[in-house]
C-alpha cells in the first residue's frame, strides 16, 4: 500500500476511533430507546466506514476483524454490554492504526492484531452473532464491597496463619493431622486472595490510549509532528492504581509533547527526524507494574536547572535529576499548557501516595525518560517487617533503597542532629524516641528510605518482606504519628505501616537519632 494513503487512512481511522468511544461511553449510561438507537447507529456507520477504509488501502487482515466488531455492534440494541466490549476492541485497534500510521503497512501491527482477535474470540461464540458474549455475562459490584471482600479475605488468611504457628507449638505430633488441613486451607486462602484482587484490576490500555488525542493537539497547538508509541497496554493493576496515575501520566506526556520535543526545524538541523517520538510502555514485575515515558527530544539541561536551583536556594549536592523535582523548580517558559518542571513536585507525590517511586534519566539532546514504578495491587502491599525496640512495625518496600549497618562510627553529628555516613553523603537519621514515641533504641541496621528526599531508620531487627492487606486508619487515631495504616500480622497481633514520607520528614525536621552509646 503507498504510504502517503496509508498515513491518510490510519489518521481518520484514528479520528473516527475518538468519536467511537464517545458513543460508547454514553451507551453505557441509562439512554431512552430513542437516543440508544441513534446511538447504536452512529457506532455501526462509523464502523462501516472504518471496514470499507480498511478494504480500500488493501489491509485485508484489518478488515476482517472489524466486519467482526460489526457482529457485536449487532447487539448493542439489546445487551447492555456491547459497549463495553467494543470500547475494550478498541485499545488493540487503536494500536494497528498507529503502527500502520508509521509503517505503512499492517505487516508492522501483528501483535496488536492477535491482540485484537483474541478478544475478539472471547466475546463472540461460535454459534454466531446470537451466541456473540458466549453465556459470559459481567456483574457490576461497588468498589467498596471489593475493598470489604478484601479485607476479610486478608483477616482469614491472618488466621491461618495465627492457626498453624499455635499448632506448631503443641506438643508432640498432637497437631499433625489438623496442621494438614490448616495447610490446605492457607493454599486455598492465597489462591482466593489472588482471585479476589485480580477483580480490582484493569488494563493500563485504557489509560494510554486516551493520550494519543493529547499528544496530536498539543503538537499541532506548538507546530510539531509527534507520534505516539504504546506497549504493554495488557498489563493489569489496580483499579486506584490506575486512577491514581492518569494525572502523573497526562502531566509527563504533555510535558514531553511541549517542552521535551523540538520543532522540526530544531530535529533535522541535530540530525534527527523531522518527526519526533513520546513513548508509553507498560511492563509487569512481579508485585510491581512499571510504566515509563520516554522522548527522543533536547534531554536535560542541568546547567540550567542548577542555575534555577541556586536562585531558589536548594541544596546544589543533589543531581539535576533530583533537582527537578523540586516545588517551583522550571527552567522552560511557561506555556499555556505546560512547563517542565511544573509541576513534577505533584507527579512524584501522587506516585508515592500510592506507595510507587519515579525516577528519571536524561541525557543533553538525547531524550528524557521518567519509570514510574508502582505496586499492581492497592489491597495487598510488599511491606518490609522491622522491630523497634519492642514493637513491630511495616515500611512500604517501594521506598525502602536499601538496608545497611548501623555502625557507631558512621554516625556523625551535624548540629541539626545525628546523621548516616553513607556512599559519600550525609542521611539525616530518623529518632525513633521522636517520630514514634518508642524509647531510644540501638539499632543495628538501618533503611535507607527515599520518599521526597533520602533519610536513614534505625531499626533493631528485620523480618523480610510480606505481602499485607492494610486498611488505612481513621483521621485523628494517630495524629502526631507517621502511622498511616495497618493490618492484621501472622500472629494475629495488629501491624502499623509507617508512611516513609513522615519518617523523611521527620529526619530532617525533628533531629536525628539520640544515639546510645555502647
Amino acid at each position: 500500500m503507498a504510504e502517503e494513503l496509508a498515513e491518510a487512512f490510519a489518521e481518520e481511522g484514528l479520528q473516527l476511533l475518538e468519536v467511537l468511544e464517545q458513543l460508547l461511553v454514553a451507551l453505557r449510561l441509562p439512554l431512552p430507546g430513542d437516543g440508544r438507537e441513534s446511538l447504536a447507529a452512529g457506532v455501526k456507520r462509523r464502523l462501516h466506514t472504518l471496514k470499507g477504509n480498511a478494504g480500500i488501502i488493501g489491509a485485508e487482515s484489518l478488515q476482517e476483524r472489524i466486519h467482526r466488531l460489526e457482529d457485536v455492534a449487532v447487539l448493542l440494541g439489546e445487551d447492555p454490554e456491547a459497549a463495553a466490549r467494543l470500547e475494550a476492541a478498541l485499545v488493540p485497534l487503536r494500536e494497528v492504526l498507529v503502527a500502520v500510521r508509521s509503517t505503512g503497512s499492517e505487516a508492522a501491527a501483528d501483535g496488536a492484531l492477535v491482540a485484537l482477535s483474541a478478544l475478539l474470540e472471547k466475546t463472540a461464540g461460535s454459534s454466531g452473532v446470537g451466541a456473540a458474549l458466549s453465556g459470559e455475562r459481567e456483574l457490576r459490584v461497588p468498589q467498596a464491597r471489593l475493598d470489604e471482600l478484601v479485607a476479610r479475605v486478608g483477616e482469614a488468611a491472618a488466621g491461618q496463619a495465627q492457626l498453624m504457628r499455635q499448632l506448631a507449638e503443641l506438643p508432640g505430633n498432637r497437631g499433625s493431622a489438623v496442621a494438614a488441613t490448616a495447610e490446605q486451607l492457607g493454599t486455598t486462602l492465597r489462591a482466593l486472595q489472588g482471585s479476589v484482587l485480580g477483580v480490582r484490576n484493569l488494563r493500563v490500555g485504557a489509560l494510554f490510549h486516551r493520550f494519543h488525542r493529547l499528544v496530536r493537539e498539543e503538537a499541532s497547538a506548538h507546530g510539531k509532528r509527534v507520534r505516539l508509541e504504546v506497549s504493554g497496554a495488557s498489563v493489569e493493576v489496580d483499579k486506584a492504581v490506575l486512577d491514581a496515575l492518569s494525572g502523573p501520566l497526562g502531566h509527563l506526556v504533555r510535558n514531553a509533547v511541549v517542552h521535551g520535543l523540538e520543532v522540526p526545524a530544531a530535529r533535522l538541523a541535530a540530525g534527527k527526524r523531522r518527526e519526533g517520538v513520546v513513548s508509553l510502555c507498560a511492563e509487569a514485575l512481579g508485585d510491581r507494574v512499571v510504566v515509563r515515558v520516554e522522548d527522543d527530544g533536547r534531554g536535560l539541561d542541568r546547567g540550567a536547572v542548577r542555575r534555577k536551583a541556586e536562585a531558589l536556594g536548594l541544596p546544589l549536592d543533589l543531581p539535576a535529576e533530583e533537582l527537578i523535582f523540586a516545588p517551583g523548580l522550571s527552567t522552560a517558559a511557561l506555556s499555556a499548557s505546560a512547563g517542565r518542571g511544573v509541576g513534577l513536585d505533584a507527579v512524584r507525590r501522587t506516585v508515592m501516595e500510592v506507595g510507587g517511586r519515579v525516577t528519571v534519566e536524561a541525557r543533553s539532546g538525547g531524550g528524557t525518560r521518567f519509570e514510574l514504578q508502582l505496586p499492581v495491587s492497592l489491597a495487598l502491599q510488599p511491606a518490609v517487617l522491622v522491630e523497634l525496640g519492642t514493637e513491630a512495625y511495616a515500611v512500604p518496600a517501594a521506598a525502602v533503597v536499601e538496608l545497611v549497618a548501623l555502625e557507631p562510627r558512621r554516625v556523625r553529628f551535624t548540629g541539626a542532629g545525628h546523621a548516616l555516613e553513607h556512599r559519600g553523603a550525609l542521611l539525616p537519621l530518623v529518632d525513633p524516641s521522636s517520630a514514634l514515641g518508642t524509647g531510644t533504641s540501638r539499632g543495628a541496621y538501618a533503611l535507607v528510605l527515599e520518599a521526597q528526599g533520602r533519610a536513614a531508620l534505625p531499626v533493631d531487627a528485620v523480618h523480610g518482606q510480606r505481602a499485607l492487606a492494610f486498611q488505612p486508619l481513621e483521621a485523628g487515631l494517630c495524629p502526631d504519628s507517621p502511622a498511616s495504616a495497618a493490618a492484621l500480622a501472622w500472629d494475629g497481633s495488629v501491624l502499623l505501616r509507617l508512611d516513609p514520607s513522615a519518617l523523611v520528614r521527620a529526619a530532617r525536621g525533628l533531629g536525628g537519632y539520640a544515639r546510645r552509646q555502647p
